[in-house]
C-alpha cells in the first residue's frame, strides 16, 4: 500500500520511516505537525529525485543568447523615409540661409541632416557587439532631430522621425543585454 508523504506529496510506501524523495523523517511526531505539502520539498542529497524546476542557461562553455531585435533597424528605415522630407526642406532652407547671410541659422538645417545620417548609420550597428554604444548615439541623435525639426519647422515629419529614432535606440539598448 502506498500513502502520499505529508512534506512532498509524493507517493510512498507505508512502512517507511523516512521519505526517500525528501528525505524527512516520518515518525508520528512529524506527521503530526501541520506542515502544508510541498512547503519542505528541498533535496537533501543530489540523489534524490524531487525535480525542481530550471532552466538550463549553459550548454558546455558556451551560453545561450536570444537573437537581437531587427526593430531598431527597421525603425530607423522608417525614421529615415519620414525625415526625407524635412531632409530636404531643411537644405533649402539652409542654402537660403547661407544666402541671406544668416550664417547661424544654415548652421540649424546642417546639424538637423547630420543627426538624421548618424541616426540612420546608427540603426544599422544595432544588432551589433556594441549595441549599447549605438543605442546611446542614436537616442542623442533622436533627440537633436526633434529639437533641430522643432528650429527648422519640420515638426510632423522630423517630430515622427525623431520619436522613431528615439524608440529604435531604446531598443538597441535593450538589445545589449541579449
Amino acid at each position: 500500500m502506498k500513502k502520499k508523504c505529508p512534506f512532498c506529496a509524493e507517493e510512498i510506501s507505508i512502512s517507511v520511516t523516512k521519505c526517500p524523495f525528501c528525505a524527512e523523517d516520518l515518525s508520528a511526531e512529524t506527521a503530526n505537525q501541520s506542515v502544508p505539502p510541498q512547503q519542505k520539498c528541498q533535496p537533501d542529497n543530489a540523489t534524490s529525485n524531487v525535480s525542481t524546476p530550471s532552466i538550463q542557461v549553459n550548454i558546455g562553455a558556451q551560453q545561450l543568447q536570444q537573437p537581437k531585435s531587427n526593430a531598431p533597424l527597421i525603425l530607423g528605415i522608417i525614421a529615415t523615409v519620414l525625415c526625407v522630407p524635412s531632409v530636404l526642406c531643411a537644405m533649402v532652407c539652409a542654402s537660403a540661409a547661407t544666402a541671406a547671410g544668416g550664417g547661424a541659422l544654415g548652421a540649424i538645417p546642417m546639424i538637423y541632416i547630420l543627426a538624421v545620417l548618424a541616426c540612420f548609420i546608427c540603426s544599422f550597428l544595432a544588432k551589433s557587439d556594441h549595441a549599447l554604444m549605438t543605442g546611446i548615439f542614436t537616442i542623442i541623435g533622436a533627440l537633436v532631430v526633434i529639437i533641430t525639426s522643432f528650429l527648422t519647422m519640420n515638426i510632423i515629419f522630423g517630430l515622427s522621425g525623431g520619436i522613431c529614432y528615439l524608440i529604435g535606440g531604446i531598443m538597441s539598448c535593450i538589445n545589449n543585454n541579449r
